[in-house]
């Protein structure tokens, strides 16, 4: 429910309703409301703010429902209050050991992060050049490594078979030594394959 109230007397209800059940005394509401160089009669401004509350409320002096006069002391605000919002907590404070642990530790991981940025670089290895396993005059094709990796299998047409197609499978040591012919079949053969037990 919505009621038009003055300022002043809004301002006298506001006061009392954050204090809900307590007891607001004269000189706590003067000192509030009227600042010592404002030069009004105090009491008859309150009286009346509060009068003009009591209207709007349809409240009264004899029976309250909402405002009660405590005689030459102040009013309380005497009907339940709900805010409609979660009670507010307060926010913790900040232990200032553990601030003063975090900043130190964020500075020394800044520290270290320059310093890592910041130092020369190992030289680098240059990257390795590509070494042919073979480079035998003709054609090589279908390489097939062993499973161990110290052998190759590969289809070779030596150059002095061109033009015949007669692709033949060989097998070499890889860094090393000649290659071994294993076919010597006149019909070509490719595709070496390698058994699991590393027999080509």
């Amino acid at each position: 429910m919505a009621i038009k109230l003055q300022e002043q007397p809004f301002q006298v209800l506001s006061l009392l309703v954050r204090h809900p059940g307590e007891l607001v005394t004269r000189e706590e509401l003067q000192k509030a409301l009227w600042p010592a160089d404002t030069f009004v009669a105090f009491d008859e401004g309150l009286n009346t703010a509060v009068k003009k509350i009591r209207q709007a409320l349809g409240d009264s002096a004899e029976n309250p429902r909402f405002i009660q006069t405590v005689p030459r002391k102040g009013y309380r605000f005497i009907a339940p209050v709900d805010s409609g919002m979660a009670p507010a907590t307060a926010a913790p404070k900040p232990n200032r050991l553990l601030l003063w642990v975090a900043t130190a530790l964020a500075a020394i991981g800044m520290v270290g992060a320059g310093i890592l940025l910041l130092r020369p670089g190992k030289e680098r290895a240059p990257a390795p050049m590509p070494v042919p396993l073979t480079s035998y005059p003709g054609d090589e094709v279908s390489p097939s490594f062993s499973p161990d990796g110290n052998h190759v299998a590969f289809a070779w047409n030596p150059s002095e078979n061109m033009g015949q197609g007669n692709f033949d499978i060989f097998i070499k040591l890889i860094g090393g030594g000649d290659p071994v012919r294993l076919t010597h079949d006149p019909a070509d053969e490719f595709a070496p394959a390698w058994s699991p037990d590393g027999v080509s």
